[in-house]
């Protein structure tokens, strides 16, 4: 049996409270009112020639969704989706490395947004197109390479509070690994780096050097390093597996 969350013991409280009030109840029976107007059956039946006419409809708009998507859906699309789902990397994230890459930079600063979880306002950043209406998820690649990145989502309810959501996550974070499972390959592991981003590339780009040469040449461009020969061999090494290891899903 799974743990009880604060969140659930709130929302039983919460539905048993709106089953009381008179005011949830006036509404809740002018709703019920509303549905009982009409017989059952003359509802079903009224309901399920719409729903067979909008079918009609929603199977016809599919074939221009697969007709849209087969002319839009470019090579560099198939690479960019496919780069998405191997490394990780939504819109965003990668036209930051893009970005940095043309002009000439290996460090980049990114925004806060960049974190392995990110905050999304469903209603306004998703859902708000004062202009133009949400492109259907089969063509909205931008959609598309954003899931590839971040697959598993956790839907906060507008009454949460920070406890209800740090008690869910640590009472049904096995079921979250569950979900992210199915996207992964292998284990993940992401360990902090102690030795600073720019000594480990100045070592690996004098890497023919000899011993000695690379330990002069370290210790006056660093002179604080303080590495050992042994040291400044293993750091290649390690820069080596790094930049030539083929990447899986989530690794």
């Amino acid at each position: 049996m799974e743990k009880e969350t604060q969140g659930h013991k709130k929302m039983i409280q919460y539905i048993e409270d709106l089953m009381r009030n008179k005011h949830f109840l006036k509404n809740f029976n002018k709703l019920r009112k509303e549905l009982g107007s009409d017989e059952i059956g003359e509802r079903d039946e009224r309901l399920s020639g719409l729903m067979s006419d909008l079918y009609g409809d929603y199977i016809e708009m599919e074939k221009l969704m697969r007709a849209i998507d087969k002319r839009m859906r470019t090579r560099s699309t198939r690479i960019y989706e496919k780069m998405a789902s191997i490394y990780g990397l939504d819109n965003d994230l990668f036209q930051e490395i893009e970005f940095d890459k043309i002009r000439g930079k290996d460090d980049i600063q990114l925004g806060d947004y960049a974190d392995f979880c990110q905050v999304i306002d469903k209603l306004n950043d998703e859902y708000d197109m004062a202009n133009y209406p949400p492109l259907p998820i089969s063509i909205d690649y931008r959609k598309q390479r954003h899931i590839a990145a971040y697959p598993v989502s956790i839907d906060i309810h507008q009454f949460a509070t920070k406890r209800d959501v740090l008690d869910f996550i640590e009472k049904r974070w096995s079921l979250v690994e569950e979900y992210l499972e199915n996207y992964r390959k292998g284990k993940i592991r992401f360990r902090s780096r102690k030795i600073p981003r720019k000594i480990a590339d100045f070592l690996w780009d004098n890497r023919q050097l000899n011993s000695s040469e690379l330990k002069k040449l370290l210790d006056k461009n660093f002179s604080d390093n303080r590495l050992a020969y042994y040291e400044i061999h293993k750091i290649i090494s390690q820069e080596r597996k790094r930049r030539t290891k083929k990447f899986t899903v989530g690794q």
